[in-house]
């Protein structure tokens, strides 16, 4: 055989068996490393990434590039190193489910934790406390339970802590307000319980306090007017009770104030008038009574304001025409009489929601008995009725009855002494309920219609 047809020979069998080889091969996944191989970052470093990346079904990650493919912790997604450690783990909206590994305690040089919209489960890890560097934690939007650790206090440096949209149980760790750096605190949209600790009032370099959408109960502490540089305080949707603390109209930098859905009584302080930059009051669906401060005309830069679903009453003040932002103003379902003129711009139906005495009130009598007369309110939805009361006069009123709705117009008195002056007076009632869209926990009573005289009832005949 001559050499060239020997070289000849020799290409085909190697080119058959490369072919041969092919197939087999290029169905095969890229081998998974062990951090074995790994100087980039210490292996204890390593070891934390991929205690994390199995903890959390990592090979259903949206995104994975370079996890356990490569030998360079630094270039895979959501990791970024500096000065040879990992300072930061972004692995946001991608789909990691599970629980938290321990390990995650071994990356010591972490500042920022970023683990927010997956399906994490199980609790926060206590080791997270320790570290020392980190700055964010953000854990939110999650299915994470069990109780806040307590130990997350000793996180120093830490500056936004986010937990919020989880299924954390038990109550606000004191330790917390050990967090002089905070800036950020949300532990909103839980299952948390038990009081707020009046202790956040000393946590001074707190921009935002957001506590909604838990269980909390007890009074809103006095010490949160300490906050000088709040910027959004949201404590809507708890059982909080009590008054809201006058001391709140201290916070000059405040621009959000969310108290939505509690149970907090007695009257809007005059001094929320003082927050200058405040654009959003809201304060609807709570037991707040008394009349409206005048001074809420003061909030230059407001926006928002809404009073809905409590028990207000009186007049709204004229001065609300004043602040030239304001843009929103919902006051339905209280109790009150009448308002100025920007409310046909600013809640132009408010009068159709309100429970107020019926107008246009007579009376006319005959013998012992005085039929009344009236004009019915816009708001007759929901179970309520008009209370009809009577006495003579310089006496005590006595209730006579009550209509059987408030679309009733009229109501006959009877069993009037003859010969004597009476007096007749109206009111309103409605019914607490839980229905949209007022979802309503007050029972609300009107001030009252009064006839606009005495009335002298003849003497009877007596043949």
């Amino acid at each position: 055989m001559s050499p060239r047809l020997r070289r000849r020979m020799t290409f085909i069998l190697a080119l058959a068996l490369l072919v041969s080889v092919l197939p087999a091969s290029a169905g095969l996944a890229a081998p998974e490393l062990s951090c074995a191989g790994v100087s980039q970052v210490p292996l204890a470093e390593c070891q934390a990434l991929e205690a994390l990346y199995t903890s959390t079904a990592g090979a259903q990650w949206y995104d994975k590039a370079g996890w356990t493919t490569t030998n360079t912790p630094c270039s895979w997604y959501g990791v970024t190193c500096q000065a040879g450690h990992v300072s930061q783990l972004a692995l946001n909206d991608n789909n990691l489910a599970g629980p938290l590994p321990a390990q995650l305690s071994n990356l010591a040089q972490l500042r920022v934790l970023n683990l927010k919209r997956n399906a994490l489960t199980g609790p926060v890890p206590a080791g997270l406390a320790s570290l020392a560097q980190l700055q964010t934690l953000d854990l939110s939007q999650n299915e994470l339970g069990g109780a806040v650790p307590t130990q997350l206090g000793g996180l120093a440096a830490l500056q936004t802590l986010n937990l919020s949209n989880n299924q954390l149980s038990g109550g606000i760790p004191t330790q917390l307000t050990s967090l002089a750096a905070l800036r950020s605190f949300d532990l909103s949209s839980n299952q948390l319980t038990g009081p707020i600790p009046p202790a956040i009032g000393g946590m001074a370099a707190l921009t935002e306090l957001n506590l909604a959408n838990n269980q909390l109960s007890g009074a809103i502490p006095a010490q949160l007017g300490n906050l000088a540089n709040l910027q959004r305080l949201a404590l809507a949707n708890n059982a909080l009770t009590g008054a809201i603390p006058p001391a709140l109209g201290g916070l000059s930098n405040l621009r959000s104030l969310t108290l939505t859905r509690n149970q907090l009584s007695g009257a809007i302080p005059p001094e929320l008038g003082n927050l200058s930059q405040l654009t959003a009051l809201m304060l609807n669906n709570n037991r707040l009574t008394g009349e409206i401060p005048a001074a809420l005309g003061n909030l230059g830069a407001v926006f928002e304001i809404w009073l809905n679903s409590n028990a207000l009453s009186g007049a709204v003040p004229d001065s609300l025409c004043n602040p030239t932002g304001l843009f929103f103003l919902d006051l339905g379902y209280n109790s009150l009489s009448r308002a100025p003129w920007c409310m046909a711009m600013l809640d132009p139906f408010w009068y159709e929601t309100q429970t107020m005495a019926p107008a246009n009130l007579t009376a006319a009598l005959a013998a012992t008995q005085a039929t009344l007369s009236w004009t019915p309110i816009a708001y007759q939805g929901k179970t309520g009725y008009y209370e009809i009361s009577y006495r003579p006069v310089g006496g005590t009123f006595t209730v006579h009855g009550v209509t059987a709705n408030k679309s009733v117009s009229s109501y006959l008195v009877t069993g009037l002494a003859p010969g004597v002056k009476h007096e007749f007076r109206v009111r309103t009632f409605t019914a607490a309920h839980n229905e949209p869209p007022a979802f309503q926990q007050n029972a609300l009573w009107s001030d009252y219609a009064v006839t606009p005289h005495s009335l002298f009832l003849p003497l009877v005949s007596r043949r």
